[in-house]
């Protein structure tokens, strides 16, 4: 994909035009730099879990005070989505059967589609998401395009949170057209 000579005019060509390897040597720079840091901060009490919502193992969750969720940003005009229908290339990337995932009558090789990778009902997951970690601290990234709209959210989480607190700024992704605001929910245990 990166290698067909073909026009391209999205914001982030600078960094399609670089090779892998630039971009590895910079990571591996950042991440030694992290390192280095690490040494000197005390940062022990931070732990990194990338997994989905639903998969935390409860033994994890003992230990856990704060959440972050990055959740999928669905269409408000499509309730029912596929989650590979926007993140099909780095899932399957890091996938080890990607080659037998891959949907080839479509035209940008979506993943096919499984129970796993599809969310029925975008809203049931943020009330799965509160049910399940409403005892935590949560940290949510949203935009304000996606359904459930923000203010259904804060809804539902000002029924278990005592403090919920909204930021939005606005925001344009680089392969699209349309403006929105991204946005900060602060669901806070006190």
């Amino acid at each position: 994909m990166r290698t067909s000579d073909v026009e391209r005019n999205f914001g982030n060509k600078t960094t399609w035009e670089k090779t892998f390897i630039v971009h590895m040597q910079k990571f591996r720079k950042e991440l030694i730099k992290l390192y280095e840091q690490k040494k000197t901060i005390d940062i022990a009490s931070t732990n990194i879990i990338n997994m989905s919502y639903n998969k935390i193992p409860d033994e994890i969750l003992s230990d856990i005070d704060t959440i972050y969720i990055d959740p999928p940003y669905f269409k408000n005009d499509c309730k029912d989505s596929q989650y590979f229908d926007n993140y099909h290339f780095l899932e399957g990337f890091i996938s080890e059967s990607w080659d037998a995932d891959i949907d080839f009558s479509t035209k940008h090789l979506k993943l096919k589609t499984t129970k796993d990778n599809i969310i029925e009902n975008a809203d049931k997951m943020f009330d799965d998401i509160i049910e399940k970690y409403g005892n935590k601290n949560l940290v949510i990234s949203y935009n304000t395009k996606a359904f459930p709209k923000v203010s259904e959210i804060e809804t539902k989480l000002k029924k278990v949170y005592s403090n919920v607190i909204t930021t939005q700024i606005d925001y344009k992704y680089a392969l699209s057209k349309a403006k929105s605001q991204e946005v900060l929910i602060l669901a806070l245990v006190i």
